[in-house]
């Protein structure tokens, strides 16, 4: 735990020999009315004497961090200790909770990680969770990141994550990411309303078949009227990729949610990638978005990353289903070529999309025709970024 502004004062007295609550006392006098960040860590450890001066600076909270990954049972007894002292708290300036489970969850039952909910906090909107899934949550949050954990019963976290999304009614933005072999599939059988979401972002790193299913399986388990910003970011060994589509040539649209319910979408960020495997003796897989674009008609800013195929998705015939998009971004698209991006480019211009286009970047993509890339650096709406950060 530490209080602002005490650099100077921890220098100047820790040689003395100061008493730990004196010096404590000393550096909550001198930050005034200053915000506090309340940091515990696995490591953590005081006495109550400590604990009671920082409960009665309690309207002072304004971030608190908590981590128990890694905490040796004295470390955990100090933890509950603090959850003691501190019970029925009211944190009139707490803003953010960001809490940090521990490496390897056996069962779904926190009970003992609950102390927060019998805070009052009424300006808290922010809260991150990693590696756990809150039973519930009594703020009113606006932001929200999860980090699921690999539970040995994956069906019972599935079923709290949604019914912890069910109770949040304020919730705009949500980042949902998953944990590498985490086998699960959401299936509910009334999707979960998030009338007031509109940003949502789904991670997943998939060394199994099974986490694939990740992005489509959650969204399809939720119905979010006023989802206006949609990004996924997916890691996925390739074999893996092949076993669950089976076919060389799969199209992995699959990957990506059936807009027909998020009319309102208009930011698309897709991070699309294949890691090497020996075990891949076949073609990269095409990333096909034509069916997605007809049915998310309000879509004006698209980024793409990825090391799929994207030749499919720069065909003509996509051209026709295009949304009016004003902002088009390809990063570090290994399988850019620019004979598919010149063609792809002059059916634009033909259209009656490339009136509406305002910028087009080409941001860390191969393209090795000079010719060809002086005709697009002469293109006022084409932008080409070679080495950005």
């Amino acid at each position: 735990m530490a209080a602002t502004n005490c650099a100077s004062l921890w220098s100047r007295n820790i040689s003395s020999g100061m008493h730990p609550d004196a010096f404590i006392v000393a550096c909550l006098e001198r930050s005034k009315s200053a915000g506090l960040h309340i940091n515990i860590m696995p490591t953590f450890s005081c006495s109550d004497s400590f604990l009671e001066l920082i409960k009665a600076e309690s309207h002072r909270w304004e971030t608190l961090s908590v981590s128990i990954a890694g905490m040796d049972y004295e470390s955990r007894v100090g933890f509950l200790r603090f959850c003691e002292v501190c019970d029925g708290l009211f944190l009139p300036q707490l803003k953010e909770l960001s809490f940090e489970g521990p490496y390897r969850v056996r069962v779904v039952d926190d009970s003992f990680m609950q102390f927060y909910n019998k805070w009052t906090a009424p300006n808290l909107t922010q809260s991150s969770f990693s590696r756990t899934v809150p039973l519930r949550l009594n703020f009113s949050l606006t932001s929200l990141n999860l980090e699921l954990p690999q539970y040995n019963f994956p069906y019972d976290a599935t079923l709290r994550l949604l019914n912890l999304l069910g109770s949040l009614h304020s919730l705009q933005k949500l980042c949902v990411a998953f944990q590498p072999q985490y086998y699960f599939r959401f299936q509910s059988r009334t999707p979960v309303i998030l009338t007031s979401l509109t940003a949502l972002s789904i991670i997943a790193q998939a060394n199994e078949q099974s986490t694939l299913l990740a992005p489509h399986s959650l969204i399809s388990s939720l119905q979010i009227p006023n989802l206006t910003r949609l990004c996924i970011k997916l890691r996925c060994d390739r074999k893996y990729a092949l076993q669950y589509y089976e076919r060389e040539d799969a199209l992995l649209t699959d990957l990506i949610p059936d807009p027909e319910h998020h009319l309102k979408l208009s930011s698309l960020h897709l991070d699309l990638q294949l890691s090497s495997s020996g075990l891949w003796t076949g073609r990269t897989p095409d990333l096909q978005l034509s069916d997605f674009f007809s049915n998310a008609p309000c879509v004006q800013n698209f980024v793409v990353v990825t090391n799929f195929n994207i030749a499919p998705l720069l065909a003509d015939d996509s051209i026709g289903r295009m949304p009016p998009l004003l902002r088009v971004e390809f990063r570090d698209c290994e399988s850019f070529q620019s004979e598919d991006v010149s063609l792809w480019i002059g059916s634009l211009k033909r259209s009656e999309c490339w009136n509406k286009i305002e910028e087009i970047i080409l941001c860390r993509c191969p393209m090795k025709n000079s010719k060809f890339l002086d005709e697009l650096s002469s293109e006022r709406k084409i932008q080409i970024i070679r080495d950005a950060n």
